[in-house]
């Protein structure tokens, strides 16, 4: 996970990725779903197209946390598990890859289902690939659903658009009212 703040330098619009509770302004935070290792690549685009926009704290989880577990790291632990989980209950978004393979990871699907059904977390879908024809059927599916979901390109001035509609659906879904 990492967590996206505004410094006093940055446009209005981004600015507005900051939210409010009783007077104080907070970061939104955002929940960036990945594969450890596999898409070090996806990562780093997505942090480089915000860095300029927002300042970055990386949260994500240390190789020693990710090598835990009772068969050496092929079974992560139950505590990496309630960790991943909280640090998608305190974000305000997860980001997650748009390509059709997503769903073959046992964690990002998890990460998913998590984020859509159990926490009710709005979702956004990123292409990484300029001709990017194939999506993920999960997005479709949980749009089916009415989770909220967004989708976009991977392009930071696009990523916070699409942030802040999609933060926004969620404050005004009959959920978050009855959460109040």
């Amino acid at each position: 996970m990492s967590i996206f703040s505004f410094g006093k330098n940055k446009r209005r619009s981004e600015r507005d990725l900051e939210r409010s509770d009783q007077g104080n302004v907070k970061p939104t935070q955002i929940f960036i779903s990945h594969r450890y290792k596999k898409d070090q690549r996806f990562l780093a685009a997505i942090k480089g197209r915000l860095e300029d926009h927002v300042r970055i704290d990386d949260g994500s989880l240390t190789k020693e946390q990710m090598l835990s577990g009772p068969r050496g790291g092929k079974v992560p632990g139950f505590e990496v598990k309630k960790e991943i989980f909280d640090r998608i209950s305190q974000s305000d978004v997860v980001i997650c890859r748009n390509t059709s393979s997503i769903t073959n990871n046992e964690w990002i699907s998890w990460e998913i289902d998590t984020a859509a059904i159990a926490l009710k977390k709005p979702i956004l879908f990123v292409d990484d690939r300029i001709d990017a024809v194939r999506g993920s059927a999960i997005y479709t599916e949980l749009k089916n659903a009415e989770a909220i979901v967004g989708k976009c390109e991977l392009d930071g001035h696009r990523m916070i658009n699409e942030i802040k509609k999609l933060t926004n659906q969620l404050s005004a879904s009959p959920a978050a009212a009855q959460d109040q």
